[in-house]
């Protein structure tokens, strides 16, 4: 017997309510933010921009609907997760250490 498997649902918002239709979580969920970050690869100002309108038209859904808004928890949820990790300048890829007259030479 041959059984037909569904494809995977994607994980994208169920509006007004901003959840997972796939899984039900606060969207995004953790696989809606891997397949984001995939998709935008390269582009991280351009999913900031994207996951702003998003929380915009969320903002406007949770105010037709009536419910008590706490921006910075929205914002947190739906836009802060995108930030990079805080790398010091001297341990990031690629940067070497300028040299400096204070490095150079023989002291004085």
């Amino acid at each position: 017997m041959v059984t037909r498997t569904e494809p995977p649902r994607p994980h994208l918002p169920m509006r007004p309510l901003w959840r997972c239709r796939a899984c039900g979580a606060e969207w995004p969920c953790s696989p809606a933010r891997l397949r984001l970050l995939r998709e935008y690869d390269g582009y991280r100002l351009s999913l900031a921009f994207y996951l702003v309108v998003m929380l915009n038209e969320a903002v406007q859904d949770a105010q037709r609907l009536g419910l008590s808004i706490d921006l910075a928890a929205w914002y947190t949820r739906m836009v802060a997760w995108i930030r990079r990790p805080e790398v010091p300048v001297e341990n990031a890829p690629g940067v070497t250490t300028p040299v400096t007259s204070a490095t150079c030479g023989p002291s004085s």
